[in-house]
Parts: structure tokens; C-alpha cells; sequence
């Protein structure tokens, strides 16, 4: 006779086998977009799960029937739901079979979520389900980590490596990245309407959870928090093993401008128009940086954002302690772990990561002190010194934000912010004929306006091709839906994600990197289960990892020509 907590235990490895299976199915008639060894291609998975097609269909259909004889008592309701699972699962495979089209396999997943109904239906066995999904999402995270780790220390080669990462990472995600990326875009102009008509909210019967502990005790809290600010360190060393990066190549694509323009300087002046003159006091901190340390892929590829990017951590984790003070540990290990961090280490964007640190620390500062407002607006100008286009986005979000919520002597302070930067940028740019950093993002703006066709595309080249996709983590992107509340990186986000529309890929993407997505989706996470919780959080690491061992070297043209390209 088997025990009841046995049977509970069986019922969850069913469910958690079940639910992968079944979702790997049901996104059969879809293709993965996935970037190795610097290509993306579009792919079709053509490998079963298991030995055989047969056996992956069968054991489908076999545990689906288990579940319904589990959790379905009332005969009539057990022959419907079990002729369904058997016509469903047949078609689809009889029809692959002739046609060899791996879409009608989706039918087969459509059977095996019949299976998991009737587990929701079911009073007794419905609490078991979130136990399942959390167990399946856990066990494929763990497996896909250590296949990046053995990856990136030579343990496994690449084929291998890429082999099990899209037969049993991207293949489960598939059947819902490209919908989610187009739900995302209706969730925020879903936001950006209720933001302007409150009536429509309907996320009012939500708890706050940001008044909750929900990382345990203190200590345990801060070695999340030192985890979580060392991880981009982690992260590089990783990308800079020997049995990964034998030559000591950059990883990202901006270390190559950068270290092209600290070479060919001859003087102070020339360092201060590298970048048309666009970022004159980065340029000169990272210049008397390269003056002490010498080599530029060392200082631009690893050591500058091992530093910077830690501070971003810090700094959505300060933001965090403000807006959501018990979930800041937790927005700080998103953020690490997330996207951001990533594609500012595919990409480079060095200047922008500073930039976009101390906007953060900025915002994170309390408005009631003068002295915090004076060091809030301060950390302005100096970001709009390092990167215009960061400081741009955000004081036009600090305008729109007061405004909205009518308070006009801090929008008095965003206007004089503007205007006294606008000020100080004409004088600079006077004394060092320079080009002016509001004249780079002015014809930025106008130079990216475009209409995307179909509605969308360019978020999705944005998330999916970019930076060899390296924007895209699926199960964070999961939680935003659940993460509604009137703060300013909502607001952002609402803002965003609609302005895509009209702006081509590239800033369509760089808008989004600007975003602190960790900090947003903290918000979701909060409200779930801590099984689920955990799953979700590794699940958002090992897409991460497996998006970064897409990063390889950077070794040959067109990369390589940048330092032979006159500025």
C-alpha cells in the first residue's frame, strides 16, 4: 500500500515531468531564435525529447491519463477528458508521421495540457501542480548551469554544449517567448493607461508584498547582496577563462571604440573628443584610468565593468530599499542575474552603464532633504557629462513623473536641472569645439524615428537579435505582467515599451537596456510561492548563462577592422 506522502511525492515528479514534456510540445509549431558562437539563426527543433518521437508521444500520453484517473472521481468527466487526450495525441501524431511537419506536434502538447486541466480541476490535487512546475523549472535550471559551466571550462565542446542547451533549455521556452514579448507591449500601454486614469487599475486587489520579508535572516540577506554585486565579476571571469577566451580577446563589441580611441589620442584635448566629444568627462576618467593600468582590453573589458557594473547592483538595490524596501536584496539579485547586466557586457555600452548607475543612486535619494535634492540633480549633471542619452531619458521621465503627480517644485528643479546642463554644455562645448552633446542626441532622435512593420518587430529585433540576444530572458520577462505599481521605473517601462513602435531597433534597444528590469519584476516575484520563487530565480540565471555562452571572442572582422576605422 502506498503512503500518502509518497503518492503526493509521485504526483509532483508526474506533474513536473508532464508539464515539460507537454509545454516542449506545445511549442512545436514555432521556431527559436538563438545566437551561438556570435550567429543568430532561426531554428526548428527535430529531436525528440527521449530516444524516439514514439517514446516522447507515449509517455505523454500515458502519465496525461494517469492524472485525469488521479484527479478526475466522476466517470462521464473521465471518458470526456481521456478520449480527448487520445484523439488529440493520435491526430497530431498520425499527421506528423505522414507529413513529417513538426507543427501538428503541437496537438501532442495540447493532449498532455488536457492532462495538467484536469489537475487544476481537481480540489485534492490542484496544490500539487505549482509544486510540480516548480520542481520541473528547478531541475531544468540546475541542468542548464552546469552545462554552461562545463562549457566554459572546457569540459564540453561547443556542439555538445549548444546541443542540450536548445533541445532542453530554449526548446521548453519557445512556445511562449515570441507571444510574450507582444503581451509585454500590451501590458504597457495597459499601465500607461491606467497611470492616467487610475479607474481602470485592475491590479487594486493585490497585497503589497514589498512590506514582507522574504530573503530570511540578516546575514543570509547580506551574502545575497555581496553574491549579487559580484556575479558581473563572476560573470566576465567566466567569459575570459583560458578553455573559453585563449587569447584574451574582448568580449564586448564597445571595448574595441573605446580602446581605439585611448590608443590614437596624443593629448587631453584629443581624449576629450573621442565620441564627437558627446562624453567628455568619461572620456577623461577613463583616460587617466588607461594613463595608470596601460592595456585597454584589460581596463574596458574587464576590470571597468566589474566595477561599474556591481555599482548598478548597488544601486537598484538602494533604489529598491526606497521603493520596495523588503524586496531590495531580492531586486539586486535579479539585476545581477537578469539581463542587463548581460547585454551591457555583450554590447560594452561602458559609458552608459556608469551613467545609468548614478541615475539610479540618483533617483534613490530621499527629496525631502535639500541636500539629497541638490546631490540628486548634481549626480544629473554629471551624468549628462558621461552619457547624454541616459540622462536624457531620465529627466524627461522625472518631468512627465512630476507632472502626472503635480508636483511642480520638484518639476521646477528638473527644469533647472535641464536648463543649467543645457548651460553648461554650450559653455564646454565652446571652449573645446566640441559637438555638443545635445546636438548627439537630437540627431540621434530624429535619425532613429521610424515606424516598425509589422507593429513590433523592432522590440522584438531588439530583445531577440540584438546583441546577439542577449536582452531576451524569458522567465523575468514572465513576472512584469505581475509587477504593476505607480513608481517611476514603471512609468518608464510604460513609456518605453509603446515608443518601440515608432524607433528603430537599435534604440529600440537601447531604450529597454535603460530600463531597471530586476527592480520591476521584484514586484512580481514577491507575490509568488517561495517554491516558485526559487525555481524562477534560477531559471532567470541559467537563461542568462546559456545567452552568454553565445558570447565568444570577439576575433575576427568585422570586430578586429574597428581599431583601423578613423573615428
Amino acid at each position: 500500500m502506498i503512503s500518502n506522502k509518497t503518492l503526493r511525492t509521485l504526483t509532483v515528479i508526474l506533474i513536473s515531468i508532464h508539464s515539460y514534456l507537454s509545454l516542449f510540445y506545445l511549442g512545436s509549431y514555432m521556431y527559436i531564435t538563438m545566437s551561438w558562437s556570435r550567429m543568430t539563426l532561426n531554428v526548428v527543433i527535430k529531436t525528440p525529447i527521449l530516444y524516439s518521437f514514439h517514446i516522447d508521444v507515449s509517455l505523454i500520453t500515458l502519465i496525461s491519463f494517469i492524472l485525469v484517473l488521479l484527479s478526475i472521481k466522476d466517470i462521464k468527466g473521465r471518458i470526456i477528458f481521456l478520449v480527448s487526450i487520445a484523439l488529440l495525441s493520435m491526430v497530431g501524431y498520425v499527421f506528423f508521421l505522414i507529413t513529417k511537419q513538426y507543427t501538428y506536434l503541437t496537438l501532442v502538447g495540447m493532449s498532455g495540457i488536457v492532462g495538467l486541466v484536469s489537475i487544476v480541476l481537481s480540489k485534492d490535487y490542484r496544490k500539487y501542480l505549482i509544486n510540480g512546475l516548480a520542481l520541473m523549472l528547478s531541475s531544468l535550471s540546475i541542468f542548464s548551469i552546469l552545462t554552461t559551466i562545463l562549457y566554459f571550462t572546457g569540459l564540453l565542446s561547443s556542439d555538445t554544449a549548444r546541443n542540450l542547451i536548445l533541445l532542453y533549455w530554449r526548446g521548453f521556452w519557445r512556445f511562449i517567448e515570441v507571444p510574450l514579448i507582444f503581451a509585454l507591449l500590451a501590458i504597457s500601454i495597459y499601465w500607461l493607461l491606467i497611470t492616467l486614469n487610475p479607474k481602470l487599475n485592475a491590479y487594486q486587489s493585490f497585497n503589497n508584498y514589498c512590506t514582507c520579508n522574504h530573503v530570511g535572516t540578516y546575514v543570509i540577506s547580506k551574502l545575497i547582496l555581496i553574491f549579487s554585486m559580484l556575479f558581473p565579476t563572476i560573470l566576465i571571469i567566466m567569459l575570459h577563462l583560458p578553455t573559453f577566451n585563449p587569447d584574451f580577446a574582448p568580449i564586448s563589441v564597445d571595448t574595441f571604440f573605446y580602446a581605439r580611441e585611448l590608443t590614437k589620442a596624443k593629448s587631453l584635448h584629443d581624449v576629450l573628443l573621442g565620441f564627437m566629444g558627446t562624453r567628455p568627462l568619461y572620456m577623461l576618467i577613463i583616460y587617466f584610468a588607461y594613463n595608470i593600468i596601460k592595456d585597454p582590453i584589460l581596463l574596458m573589458d574587464c576590470i571597468h565593468p566589474s566595477i561599474v557594473l556591481g555599482l548598478l547592483v548597488y544601486a537598484t538595490y538602494r533604489l529598491s530599499r526606497k521603493l520596495c524596501p523588503n524586496g531590495a536584496i531580492t531586486a539586486a539579485l535579479l539585476t545581477a542575474i537578469g539581463p542587463t547586466i548581460l547585454t551591457f557586457i555583450a554590447g560594452g555600452y561602458q559609458a552608459n552603464s556608469l551613467a545609468l548607475s548614478l541615475i539610479l543612486i540618483a533617483l534613490s535619494l530621499n527629496e525631502k532633504k535639500v541636500s539629497s535634492v541638490v546631490l540628486r540633480y548634481a549626480l544629473y549633471l554629471i551624468t549628462a557629462l558621461i552619457h547624454p542619452w541616459t540622462f536624457t531619458m531620465y529627466l524627461l521621465l522625472d518631468i512627465i513623473w512630476h507632472t502626472l503627480r503635480k508636483e511642480f517644485k520638484y518639476l521646477l528643479a528638473s527644469l533647472t536641472t535641464l536648463l543649467g546642463v543645457i548651460l553648461a554644455l554650450i559653455l564646454l562645448s565652446t571652449i573645446y569645439q566640441l559637438k555638443g552633446p545635445e546636438n548627439y542626441v537630437y540627431g540621434l532622435l530624429i535619425k532613429s524615428m521610424k515606424v516598425s512593420y509589422p507593429p513590433g518587430e523592432s522590440l522584438r529585433w531588439a530583445l531577440e537579435i540584438m546583441t546577439w540576444g542577449s536582452l531576451l530572458n524569458t522567465p523575468l520577462y514572465l513576472l512584469i505582467p505581475l509587477s504593476y505599481t505607480l513608481t517611476q521605473p514603471h512609468l518608464l517601462l510604460a513609456l518605453i515599451m509603446p515608443i518601440t513602435l515608432v524607433f528603430n531597433k537599435t534604440i529600440a534597444h537601447r531604450l529597454i537596456l535603460n530600463i531597471p528590469l530586476g527592480l520591476i519584476a521584484t514586484y512580481g516575484i514577491l507575490r509568488l510561492s517561495k517554491n516558485l520563487r526559487i525555481a524562477l530565480i534560477l531559471s532567470i540565471m541559467a537563461y542568462t548563462l546559456c545567452n552568454a555562452a553565445a558570447l565568444t571572442p570577439l576575433t575576427t572582422p568585422p570586430w578586429t577592422n574597428i581599431f583601423s576605422i578613423n573615428p
